[in-house]
């Protein structure tokens, strides 16, 4: 039998995890030569991109032979059915080996669903740019581990046998799924179930019999607890402890740092980098005289344990004392225990599965890390189209009534009496969505955004806080009364948004310009909302302050949140009359459904022409939105985008650009605009081919009056840089009146910059729909 290697061996590097989101990105230096579709044995062609389907079943692949290839050849191959955890598709060397992490096999098995890149390098087959599709791993628990699997609790169990609820969702017996183990509460320590799991808030749940099937013996084993921790007080608080008085093993949360831990009689370990906030899969591992701490299949420490055969009790949501003040509070959705040692693959696999939906993006390290190069073009249009046809039957904020009746709002310098737990941005950055730019933490503070650049000085120094700018920060809580811990600003406001309305339209202004602030808003009753706080311009923020009892967590998603970046000028970046919040861009997103946007506008920037010596034009900021520089686009910030540490954080979903009227008001006109256009989409889609484009053609100032001089040459310069681009869709803005500012001839007014923002909604989902068509 020919020596084989598999595609998971290749994602899962032996003894250590993937690299986020299980993708080594892979800049290709050269384009593709075609796309080949393929449902049988087939023999590979240099440079083709190969859509392998094996719905139909498995089959082989062949290399081409030794004499036909040449150094640097490369092959791509991608599971368009997703269906290679199933029938699995071989590619066979043909002569020539495949080098997988370090190890040489004949064949490769693909058992996987992602994709890969193949290089011939060195006289084999380097594989490149491996990148699995974890939500489309099929791969179960119970099929995989049998009869490891020693218990497994599911919250969906609620309104089944294996669930008893005594009424109004206080929950008395929570029965395994494997032996009927039973965790059993009364009176004022049951939990609350409701459509996030069950709430441990007080509460908890123990077992002393049947404890048969949980070893934790000499061949050791493992807890799995999916949990969604919305502890903000300075207590120590345990989610499970198993074993005896004399042998505890207990996962906690350890005091004000939120960050997970584990307790045994031989001593403890925290975490030193990890808070454990929002929803996460925390693992403690038992296993040769240890506990290892595995937090979304992320290792945190080992601390020394005295394990021996059986146990004696389990407690959920408490020490086993049942001591009341380290009682945990948190939602539990699931519990697994799994007997023996487990491998670092079956970790992460098990981390994924427990996490359903978000096990993507549990994985991936939450938000930071989406890397969203696994969807294909033809995922990522669906999944777009879908959101803005959603959010075009949802009237947005900025067209909708305000909050009635109003919260009341009160700014001061010191922290509001009675709100004693804090959500940090230092600590549980994790409870927050930050969006509108990349994160650039300063101090004890999110500093404004640095993707939105929109500032330049008349000598042409980039400032290193942007004052053209504004991002928003996003959290749910039970809370009442929430404390908004901000630097003083009184030049610039924050503005709140409560379950989709504004509370402050105009926005509020701090008590003073400096230090410390809090920006208090009373809803008058608890209940969850989604908050949603627009920080403008420099503004700073740090934090929110909550009630000693009152939950909070990361917003919810029903679905995908989509990322869309506009890349322009002024324009883009929100100068408009009054605050940049209201920009076109802004509002154009919330009109589209982005959840995640991003407006990265340079004042005066154009395709080619640029405001000052050191400004950035369109191929400048290639980085900006594709994670990567390229060889073909200028790198003309590279050095400013380091420091800023911009880099590797651009992931849109979609992309439009927006310039030309620069072009036009500074007389460089059309010069080079064609070139420069094709130059960028052709790079672009190299690193991002699952991205859809929409260019738009400059504004229309003079609209309704017949357009201006220059507007005919532009217009049409950029269209041409789009011509034979897949994925691109250009728009015209001609005939498109909208209010400028008083005496400004280009930038719009508040209603202008709803009337653009209204038309770019519209004119990108028209091109993702069309999009959609085409390659459906």
């Amino acid at each position: 039998m020919a020596n084989t290697k598999t595609l998971g061996d290749a994602a899962f590097a032996a003894g250590a995890p993937p690299d986020k989101g299980a993708v080594r990105q892979f800049v290709d230096s050269i384009g593709w030569s075609r796309d080949v579709t393929v449902t049988a044995a087939f023999v590979a062609v240099a440079f083709d991109r190969v859509q392998v389907d094996t719905t139909d079943g498995p089959f082989i692949g062949t290399m081409p032979a030794p004499a036909d290839l040449e150094p640097g050849d490369e092959f791509r191959f991608n599971d368009i059915r997703a269906a290679w955890g199933t029938s699995r598709f071989t590619l066979d060397g043909n002569g020539t080996s495949f080098s997988v992490n370090g190890v040489l096999s004949d064949r490769l098995v693909c058992d996987v669903p992602g994709r890969f890149t193949v290089v011939f390098d060195d006289a084999v087959f380097q594989l490149r740019s491996v990148q699995v599709d974890y939500e489309k791993l099929n791969w179960t628990i119970a099929r995989s581990l049998g009869a490891r699997v020693a218990e497994y609790f599911d919250d969906a169990d609620h309104g089944t046998a294996n669930m008893t609820d005594d009424g109004g969702g206080l929950i008395s017996a929570w029965k395994g799924r494997v032996t009927g183990l039973t965790l059993a509460a009364s009176g004022s320590q049951r939990p609350t179930r409701d459509e996030n799991g069950l709430l441990f808030n007080g509460a908890q749940m123990m077992a002393s019999s049947g404890l048969g099937p949980i070893n934790g013996g000499s061949n050791g084993g493992s807890i799995f607890l999916l949990v969604q921790q919305l502890a903000l007080d300075n207590a120590p608080r345990n989610l499970i402890s198993i074993g005896s008085s004399t042998q505890q093993r207990t996962l906690r949360v350890n005091a004000s740092t939120h960050r997970p831990g584990a307790l045994t009689t031989a001593g403890t370990v925290e975490s030193t980098v990890r808070a454990f906030v929002g929803e996460s899969v925390i693992q403690g591992k038992f296993i040769d005289g240890r506990i290892d701490l595995w937090l979304n299949a992320e290792f945190l420490g080992s601390v020394n344990a005295t394990i021996t055969a059986g146990s004696t009790g389990i407690r959920l949501g408490a020490s086993l004392a049942g001591t009341p003040d380290r009682f945990a509070k948190c939602y539990v959705r699931k519990i697994l225990f799994v007997n023996g040692d487990t491998s670092r693959e079956e970790d992460i696999r098990i981390a994924a599965e427990l996490a359903g939906s978000n096990g993507f993006e549990i994985l991936c390290a939450a938000e930071r890390y989406r890397a969203r190069n696994d969807l294909t073009l033809a995922e990522n249009l669906v999944e777009l189209d879908d959101t803005m046809t959603a959010a075009a039957l949802v009237t947005t904020p900025d067209d909708d009534t305000d909050m009635s009746p109003a919260p009341t709002i009160t700014a001061s310098t010191a922290a509001p009496s009675g709100l004693t737990a804090a959500a940090r941005y230092t600590t549980t950055a994790a409870l927050f969505d930050f969006f509108g730019g990349f994160e650039r933490p300063r101090a004890n503070y999110r500093a404004a955004p640095a993707g939105l650049l929109g500032y330049i000085d008349v000598e042409g120094v980039p400032t290193l806080f942007p004052t053209n700018s504004s991002y928003t920060m996003a959290f749910e809580t039970t809370a009442p009364k929430v404390a908004v811990r901000v630097f003083g600003s009184a030049s610039f406001p924050y503005r709140m948004m409560i379950d989709g309305k504004f509370a402050d339209r105009a926005g509020t202004f701090t008590h003073a310009d400096t230090g410390t602030q809090y920006i208090l808003y009373d809803v008058g009753s608890s209940a969850w909302r989604l908050w949603t706080l627009d920080i403008n311009r420099s503004n700073l923020v740090a934090g929110i302050l909550v009630g000693p009892n009152d939950l909070v967590r990361r917003q919810r998603r029903a679905t995908k949140f989509k990322n869309w970046i506009f890349l322009g000028d002024s324009m883009t970046h929100g100068l408009i009359e009054g605050y940049h919040w209201d920009g076109q861009a802004p509002r154009a997103a919330r009109k589209m459904g982005m959840r995640r946007w991003m407006a990265n506008g340079v004042d005066g920037s154009d395709a080619v022409y640029r405001p000052f010596e050191t400004g950035f034009n369109m191929l400048d900021r290639f980085a900006d939105v594709a994670d990567v520089g390229s060889p073909a686009v200028s790198d003309y910030d590279v050095a400013l985008r380091q420091t800023l540490d911009m880099l590797g954080k651009a992931d849109p979903d979609g992309l439009s650009l927006h310039f030309g009227v620069n072009a036009i008001a500074s007389g460089f006109g059309a010069t080079g605009m064609t070139e420069a256009y094709q130059t960028f989409l052709t790079e672009f889609r190299k690193v991002k081919e699952h991205v859809p484009v929409v260019v738009f053609g400059p504004v229309d100032r003079l609209a309704p009056s017949p357009v201006e001089s220059g507007f005919d040459a532009v217009e049409a310069a950029i269209e041409a840089g789009c011509d034979g681009q897949p994925n691109v869709v250009f728009k015209s803005l001609r005939g498109v009146a909208y209010a400028k500012r008083a005496g400004d001839p280009t930038h719009g007014s508040y209603a202008g910059a709803g009337t653009l923002a209204t038309r770019i909604a519209a004119d990108c989902h028209d091109a993702v729909a069309a999009l959609r068509a085409l390659y459906a």
